[in-house]
């Protein structure tokens, strides 16, 4: 059974999508960045070390492109393969 470069293609396009959101969250700013402070406690209640619990902060806008950048691959993946040559 013949693999097309289609799915090797649509397979590429999800680990890439997977391995940026990795690097991302280990290297970068991170797409979940969970915080000690609520990123809403107000600065005097810092200052006496009280805070309203911990708060995460999730980057949507990166979060969102990578998701499309996964479906696009996963679509791609799975697409048949409409020009099969046969052998003949």
């Amino acid at each position: 059974m013949k693999t097309s470069q289609r799915r090797f293609i649509g397979v590429g396009i999800l680990i890439t999508a997977i391995l940026a959101a990795a690097a991302f969250q280990i290297f970068g700013h991170g797409l979940i960045v969970v915080t000690e402070v609520h990123p809403i406690t107000p600065p005097e209640m810092t200052a006496k070390n009280m805070d309203m619990a911990g708060g995460q902060i999730i980057d949507y806008s990166r979060v969102c492109f990578l998701t499309i950048i996964g479906i696009v691959g996963f679509i791609v993946a799975l697409l048949p393969n409409q020009r099969e040559k046969s052998d003949t």
